[in-house]
């Protein structure tokens, strides 16, 4: 596994490529569009999506963060873990701050962007069944709940199965330190390696209760792995 890991983290150092310079302006693009306008968002949790859902590694995040100007503001219970506020492009849209651990309050006008329901966005599916279906892709931002839909449907009998599903991202990381796990591998460059960290409990409150609420497809949420 170790040397897995070596090898695709070397391949992505190393291994030239034609749309390199492209492939990063889009990289940006996205890692702003997430994250836009959110404040007090802490670095690790930036960087777990990074290394999670995209390929590149903690210095692209770096550059990019110094690219589209965001602030840094120094975290007291974590040296190396500071707050992100990231600029804004459109003051209509719902983002939602996330609470700092040293006791921050939203001002009033973002606990007005709090009284707000989230966006619950709906997206065609092709099911393992068969059928089509509208279901959730994601709620708002994704940040809390969003469809796992990576892994292709089965096209012949042999073929491995991992079915789609929402996960319900409340928290990440794991308390315990088993030797043979992948997180180590996953959050390898969190200053605090896979050390758990909660989300904002308005943010978890707010996501569920609009799905619960709304959404009329009765649906499990997975709590995942992480």
């Amino acid at each position: 596994m170790k040397d897995v890991m070596f090898s695709e983290e070397s391949r992505r150092y190393f291994e030239p490529y034609l749309f390199a310079d492209v492939d990063f302006k889009v990289f940006q693009k996205n890692v702003f569009n997430k994250y836009k306008g959110t404040n007090s968002i802490e670095y690790s949790e930036v960087l777990a999506f990074v290394l999670q859902e995209t390929n590149y590694l903690s210095k692209d995040l770096d550059k990019t963060l110094k690219n589209i100007g965001v602030e840094k503001v120094d975290n007291p219970l974590q040296k190396n873990n500071p707050f992100l506020s990231f600029p804004i492009d459109d003051v209509d849209s719902l983002l939602i701050k996330e609470k700092s651990p040293n006791g921050y309050r939203a001002s009033l006008a973002e606990a007005t962007k709090l009284s707000k329901k989230p966006k619950i966005n709906f997206k065609k599916y092709n099911c393992i069944d068969g059928i089509e279906r509208i279901l959730v892709s994601l709620i708002n931002d994704g940040s809390i709940i969003t469809r796992f839909d990576k892994t292709p449907l089965p096209k012949n009998s042999s073929d491995v199965v991992c079915p789609h599903f929402l996960e319900l991202k409340w928290a990440y990381g794991c308390p315990f330190d088993c030797s043979w796990c992948y997180l180590k591998g996953t959050f390898r460059f969190r200053p605090n390696g896979k050390e758990p960290v909660i989300k904002d409990y308005g943010k978890i409150e707010l996501h569920t209760k609009a799905f619960l609420e709304e959404v009329k497809t009765p649906e499990i949420l997975n709590t995942g792995e992480i």
